[in-house]
């Protein structure tokens, strides 16, 4: 990865990430690779450095602190399935309600 002015540029594709046992649902620290998902990876390191945030390649890029709107969608689809699970098992259908995810365009 290189970083020149306020833009990030990676030179290889895929790109290997480590994902830290903290962040991980099994709690064991593993890697894998970004492919067409490093635009994400890209821009959220361009809106660090428009902030003013040094990129420090020691630390972990930690978008945690970034997820407050992120929070309040997932409760809103957590309370949305909720509802619909009830109103399926007043129907008596005891299966698991899924959301389709529909690719914009």
């Amino acid at each position: 990865m290189k970083i020149k002015g306020n833009r990030v540029k990676f030179e290889k594709i895929p790109i290997m990430v480590i994902v830290r046992a903290s962040l991980s649902k099994a709690r064991h620290k593993y890697f894998t690779f970004l492919s067409s998902e490093y635009t994400y990876l890209k821009e959220y390191l361009e809106k660090w450095i428009r902030k003013g945030r040094e990129i420090n390649f020691r630390k972990p890029v930690d978008s945690s602190r970034e997820k407050r709107n992120c929070n309040k969608a997932l409760l809103m689809i957590k309370k949305i399935i909720h509802f619909i699970r009830q109103c399926m098992r007043k129907a008596r259908v005891y299966k698991r309600p899924c959301l389709i995810k529909q690719k914009p365009g």
